[in-house]
């Protein structure tokens, strides 16, 4: 293994040695939509990308049952250095391939029971 004197490090900037990096999102879905076609959708408008990295595919699925909806899973590799471009990015094209696709994006539902006081 090759050592770099501490000398030659002192005032010079270290790149990252990983070109890319995975980034992770995660989206909720209505229990009532088509979760196939959802998949299908973010899957299609995250791999058009410009900043996504082309060596490997990304990877969108089930990740777990919320109290209001399916929450997706979407996995994808992005250059190191616009990592935060590309989740932006792909936070917006997920928005518009639900929309596209007539997904909705479910928000938090919840029952309120009103009861009815006697008095006495």
């Amino acid at each position: 293994n090759p050592t770099i004197p501490n000398k030659k490090i002192v005032g010079e900037i270290i790149a990252n040695s990983h070109d890319d990096t995975l980034l992770e999102l995660s989206v909720d879905i209505a229990y009532h939509d088509n979760t196939e076609d959802a998949i299908a959708s973010i899957t299609k408008h995250i791999n058009a990308l410009p900043l996504r990295s082309t060596k490997r595919d990304a990877c969108v699925g089930i990740i777990a049952f919320a109290d209001s909806g399916i929450t997706l899973g979407i996995r994808f590799w992005a250059p190191t250095a616009k990592q935060y471009e590309a989740r932006y990015a792909a936070n917006y094209a997920t928005m518009i391939a639900l929309q596209k696709s007539g997904i909705t994006i479910p928000f938090p539902q919840r029952e309120v029971t009103l009861l009815k006081s006697s008095t006495g």
